[in-house]
């Protein structure tokens, strides 16, 4: 954006120099490219700025808070590690939790299995009192193995419970630690975030209110009345006339020879031009009769309205 408005600042001072435009409107546009060339060197100010101290204070402090390891960040490894060796006593024991929780439920549901069938063939005639035998012990058995496997499962709940208390606290210590890092970083990119919008914020530099006071006060100076009436004294109807008189001829301060006079045509004034013209408000020359931009030929397709690019 700089370089374009820079480029847009010399192309159109170069145009209102050279072309038709006169007076306070004349000065007024060349504050316009003065304003252009302003704010130009404004942005460029303010990419050295971020590109400067705002990008190196941002790579030191990334260089000095993340270091890369082969695969990830050495910080964020150190955290999982944190966590995964407090987490690892506690796991074993849920993990013991977990399989006489099973043993238990699987005794349980086969001394239920084992009391069904016992209830169905004490009903049935035609079982022996040998089958039923076999199947009280199975069911006696059945009971003392869900006795154990349940005094089991609620030993290891007992020896998880104890543990969580430590685990809660050292998992807090290691999740503090991280906490600790992210304040860290917040708190670096709040301020980084403030030192940028200073950056950007051209509103308080003088260079720019100084260029729009400059327009705005040659927009409230601009008198086109005057404008006018200066052209035309200038250039105009209010100009001095210096109408051709008789000139008696004098042989001894004449320097003419005589055999360089030539006769215009019929349609000429007379053998001298030099006759009064009035002229248009044209800087580069045109009459009254002709085009009062062509001092534009340069640049004759637009007056352009830069943008924000």
């Amino acid at each position: 954006m700089p370089k374009g408005l820079k480029t847009w600042s010399r192309k159109w001072e170069d145009a209102v120099n050279k072309g038709p435009e006169y007076g306070s409107l004349e000065q007024t546009m060349k504050n316009l490219t003065v304003e252009a060339n302003e704010t130009a060197d404004i942005h460029l100010d303010v990419r050295q700025k971020l590109t400067g101290s705002s990008l190196e204070s941002i790579k030191h402090w990334k260089n000095s808070n993340f270091q890369k390891t082969f695969v990830k960040w050495k910080q964020t490894a150190a955290a999982q590690e944190g966590f995964d060796k407090v987490q690892r006593p506690w796991a074993k024991r849920y993990l013991k939790v977990e399989k006489a929780k099973k043993a238990y439920h699987l005794a349980a549901r086969t001394l239920e299995q084992l009391k069904g069938h016992l209830d169905i063939h004490e009903r049935d005639a035609m079982t022996t009192s040998d089958a039923l035998k076999k199947l009280k012990d199975k069911l006696s058995k059945a009971e003392t193995e869900t006795d154990k496997t349940g005094d089991k499962y609620r030993d290891r709940l007992n020896e998880l419970d104890m543990a969580n208390q430590q685990y809660i606290n050292e998992m807090t210590v290691e999740f503090e630690k991280c906490q600790a890092m992210e304040k860290i970083r917040i708190e670096f990119f709040v301020e980084t975030i403030k030192d940028y919008l200073n950056y950007i914020d051209v509103s308080k530099d003088a260079r720019l209110t100084n260029s729009f006071q400059n327009i705005q006060y040659g927009l409230n100076e601009m008198s086109i009345e005057e404008d006018l009436k200066k052209f035309a004294d200038q250039k105009g109807t209010g100009m001095a006339m210096n109408w051709p008189k008789f000139v008696e001829y004098d042989e001894v301060s004449s320097t003419l020879p005589i055999g360089n006079l030539q006769m215009r045509d019929n349609n000429s004034n007379n053998g001298y031009d030099d006759r009064p013209e009035i002229r248009s408000n044209n800087k580069g020359g045109g009459t009254a009769s002709g085009n009062p931009f062509n001092g534009f030929e340069e640049a004759d397709s637009e007056w352009e309205i830069r943008n924000n690019d």
